[in-house]
């Protein structure tokens, strides 16, 4: 039989006593962070929309001034960043304001002005109980 001296019962006690005060700070240390975190409304995959399209921007911004000299990296930066928000208000057409947040809407897509790709050209909320449906002239939407 294999006996073990105080020596080493002693080490195999300390191991485990470390391990065990480890894992017990790592379990308060997730729980503080779950209790103290910012609520969200939405999903994981609205919250990864929303950073997607917050880091672009950033990343964006951050290229801009990545080969400029130091001193006009700043200005340079602050012009973009003007520039991409203007961007994004121009993408909405003449709906840049008005808006039901976290509402259905049936939007109609046209061309966008000079560079932008596309614009919202119509648009319209849904309401519970109607039914929508492409207008007659096969151009825009209608509702009935």
């Amino acid at each position: 039989m294999y006996a073990m001296s105080a020596r080493a019962i002693s080490k195999r006690v300390y191991a485990t006593a470390t391990v065990v005060v480890l894992a017990g700070l790592l379990a308060a240390a997730f729980l503080i962070g779950r209790f103290t975190a910012p609520p969200h409304g939405g999903s994981w995959a609205e919250g990864n929309a929303v950073g997607y399209d917050e880091g672009v921007s950033v990343g964006r911004a951050l290229q801009v001034g990545a080969s400029l000299p130091a001193d006009t990296k700043d200005a340079a930066t602050k012009a973009f960043k003007a520039g991409y928000q203007a961007g994004l208000t121009d993408s909405f057409g003449s709906y840049d304001g008005g808006w039901s947040l976290g509402q259905p809407y049936v939007v109609v897509i046209e061309k966008g002005v000079g560079d932008a790709p596309y614009r919202i050209d119509q648009r319209e909320l849904l309401q519970p109980g109607v039914t929508y449906r492409v207008c007659k002239s096969a151009v825009g939407v209608c509702a009935g």
